[in-house]
């Protein structure tokens, strides 16, 4: 019988007809027993019913198959759109890159289609991983035999045993931290389809220096993150990168003038980590006055522990409106000195522009030959954490993070006429932390001398955060009376603030409890006082005060009902 014209459908009903046909034509040949038939008759009337019984209970399952596929083909899931079924199945399976194999096999069982979708998807199969279950590597390479190939791997074992049966020569991405090895970087060598390289080796190493990888077509890479690993760097030239990530490079950095080759001809730059480098050609490169390199969609950067000249350099020739992460630390990045001589770089002001609250954190810290000193850290909140091949389950967010060394005791003045922070609306917040020895006399100087840099009697802080050495008490008494500027007049200081947040130690005395308290008071009811005919300042929303019979007494009092008093909080910086 010729089937070949029709659907499938029709194909299950005519090859049920013919069947029932020739079915029929034996029936016709049945004969009912009679009481002498013999015991061979007997056994073909049976199996000819019994073949009856069988042709009935095929042709109603073929039936209901039949029923079901024409129930699935007009089924509401099935007149989804591609797109909408890709979407879900996203979600589903926990996105493209390290999906579940589980949830995978569970969404192909939902119909034919979404099978036929999630096999014939690329992006499911193209990655393996050493933290996954060996039955996603399994199906994974089995799927994709010939097509580009990821390898992910935080083991040297597992690298070894899958690098042969992965084929180097369509790895178009590798990620590994661990001890570099022979067969790896032999691997590397024939990764002909390689676009992004992501290695952190292990970061001892003795005086030979550090490793470094060849592979055959640097000018394919899209990303390139290395840590404590060297390549030959000016067979970079011309490389138009996604992501640039280099960290633990002192012994071997590339030059400055590489580094900023890189930059020029990476115009889609997204993210960029210069971490532990100290660039070969003296740290400052040979670019031309004002120059800039635009890098519109960069919107990460992270350098630390570079040469001063080298971090302000790179930050002074960064065109990236679009930052929206922006990490410095230990490489002293801006020398404020004076607004005409040291101006913010534009990277740093556009991130800070846009920031909603800003904190900056007076601490301790040793210089570089380990005298002590001071510095501030100066974040938006939330704080940024940035990933990098060492930090990888970082999750990044926007913000800024930078610290300054304060040299002087002028030093905050020019921080604050560069950052423009004085100019801010009220949501810069301040944590003060001293240190057993210091001075605490000082404590309310130091106070006064912020207040001051910010003009406007302090109005652009919105909170206040000392530790148990601070003389809060002294800091408390200041707050709570007006101020005279031998220029503007008499002058709330903070009149602003929202928080505050006061420790004492279990080590005070009863008389200093009953001090701090008075302290306490005192300040609360600035907002009720009127004083040299100044407006009062706003009440304080909440204060943090150190525990014991001081939050009680102060909630007790009807006067700061609106006043929200909880246990100190200790921030950790």
């Amino acid at each position: 019988m010729d089937t070949s014209s029709l659907g499938q459908g029709d194909v299950t009903k005519a090859i049920m007809d013919d069947s029932l046909k020739q079915l029929l034509q034996r029936l016709d040949l049945f004969e009912i027993p009679e009481s002498n038939s013999t015991r061979s008759q007997i056994d073909r009337n049976i199996a000819t019913l019994e073949e009856v019984l069988c042709f009935y209970t095929g042709s109603i399952r073929a039936l209901q198959s039949e029923l079901r596929r024409r129930q699935n083909e007009i089924a509401l899931i099935n007149q989804l759109p591609m797109e909408i079924v890709l979407h879900i199945i996203f979600f589903a399976v926990g996105g493209w890159d390290e999906w579940d194999i589980h949830s995978v096999l569970r969404m192909m069982t939902v119909c034919k289609t979404w099978r036929e979708v999630i096999s014939h998807q690329p992006s499911l199969w193209c990655h393996i991983y050493s933290y996954q279950r060996p039955l996603h590597n399994q199906r994974v390479l089995k799927h994709n035999q010939t097509g580009p190939l990821g390898v992910s791997s935080t083991s040297k074992g597992w690298l070894q045993r899958h690098i042969e049966i992965s084929h180097p020569s369509r790895w178009k991405t590798i990620r590994y931290r661990g001890l570099l090895f022979p067969e790896l970087t032999e691997a590397l060598r024939v990764a002909i389809r390689l676009r992004d390289l992501c290695i952190a080796a292990d970061s001892e190493w003795d005086a030979d220096g550090l490793p470094q990888v060849t592979i055959p077509n640097p000018s394919h890479l899209h990303s390139l993150d290395l840590g404590y690993v060297t390549l030959p760097w000016p067979s970079l030239l011309g490389v138009r990168l996604e992501v640039l990530a280099l960290q633990g490079l002192r012994q071997q950095s590339p030059s400055a003038n590489d580094i900023f080759s890189i930059l020029s001809s990476s115009p889609n730059l997204r993210r960029l980590v210069l971490i532990l480098l100290n660039p070969v050609d003296g740290a400052a490169p040979s670019l031309p006055i004002n120059t800039s390199i635009p890098l519109p969609r960069l919107h990460t950067v992270s350098i630390q522990s570079v040469p001063q000249a080298f971090s302000r350099a790179v930050l002074d020739a960064l065109d990236a409106p679009g930052c929206k992460a922006l990490d410095i630390s230990d490489c002293h990045p801006v020398q404020f000195q004076c607004r005409s001589k040291s101006a913010m770089p534009a990277t740093i002001k556009s991130v800070l522009k846009a920031a909603t609250r800003v904190i900056v954190s007076y601490i301790s810290q040793d210089d570089s030959e380990g005298r002590p000193g001071k510095a501030i850290i100066i974040e938006t909140n939330p704080e940024v954490r940035i990933r990098t091949m060492e930090r990888p389950a970082v999750h990044e967010c926007p913000g800024l993070n930078m610290t300054v060394p304060l040299h002087e005791d002028g030093d905050w003045r020019n921080v604050v006429e560069s950052l423009e922070l004085g100019r801010r609306p009220s949501n810069l917040t301040v944590r003060f932390r001293s240190f057993p020895g210091e001075e605490a006399e000082k404590d309310e100087l130091l106070v006064r001398s912020w207040v001051a840099a910010l003009g406007d009697g302090g109005a652009a802080f919105e909170g206040m955060d000392f530790d148990s050495m601070f003389d809060s008490i002294s800091i408390l008494r200041y707050l709570s009376s007006p101020q005279v500027d031998e220029s503007d007049g008499p002058y709330w200081p903070c009149p602003q603030l929202k928080t505050i947040n006061v420790l004492g130690t279990t080590a005070w005395s009863e008389a200093q409890n009953d001090e701090l308290e008075q302290a306490c008071i005192a300040f609360l009811r600035r907002s009720s006082s009127i004083q040299q005919g100044l407006t009062p300042p706003k009440q304080v929303e909440e204060m943090f005060i150190y525990r014991g019979r001081i939050p009680s007494t102060l909630e007790s009092m009807e006067e700061f009902s609106s006043v929200r008093f909880s246990p100190s909080r200790v921030v950790l910086l």
